[in-house]
């Protein structure tokens, strides 16, 4: 990691569901091959399409992190979203819906990405997973209902779910 750039993790405590024990990765293809391809050893890998899901198989720290991540700079979006998490991508309609929260238990959970920054990041990943044309919708669940309100909305739509959330 760069000196230029803060790690704002350096001397956390808590247990975390973050690099250190990365628990479900959503890359694109492209992203994917320049930066895990070769740790597929550690990895157990899942694709859908041209995404990518990364669960760590014997649930260790992401295989770039070495007491701090060592490709910070070039970090998939996934990562750089953290706290926030991509929770499913719902396909209706000529829309694809990806939402999203921020349920992690960080303590600098305010200072790493706004909302508007993690909303921005997940729409350039989706264009990356879809394709530039493609009408993507990008919505922050803040809440258990606005969560459930996602089912039930695509139980009335009848969507094809592409990737459930966690």
């Amino acid at each position: 990691m760069s000196d230029d750039i803060p790690n704002l993790c350096q001397g956390c405590t808590l247990e975390k569901d973050c690099c250190e024990t990365m628990s479900g990765l959503w890359t694109t293809d492209e992203e994917y091959k320049p930066v895990f391809k070769g740790h597929e050893d550690k990895l157990l890998v899942k694709r859908s399409n041209n995404i990518v899901f990364l669960y760590m198989k014997e649930n260790e720290p992401c295989p770039l992190w070495d007491g701090q991540c060592t490709i910070y700079k070039d970090r998939p979006i996934d990562c750089r979203l953290f706290p926030y998490k991509m929770t499913n991508i719902i396909q209706y309609g000529g829309k694809i819906k990806i939402t999203f929260n921020n349920i992690a238990n960080c303590p600098k959970r305010n200072e790493l990405v706004t909302e508007e920054e993690a909303a921005a990041l997940i729409l350039q990943w989706g264009k990356m997973a879809f394709g530039e044309d493609a009408n993507i919708v990008v919505h922050n669940e803040r809440t258990w209902f606005q969560r459930w309100f996602t089912v039930f909305e695509s139980y009335l739509s009848r969507p094809r779910l592409i990737v459930g959330g966690e």
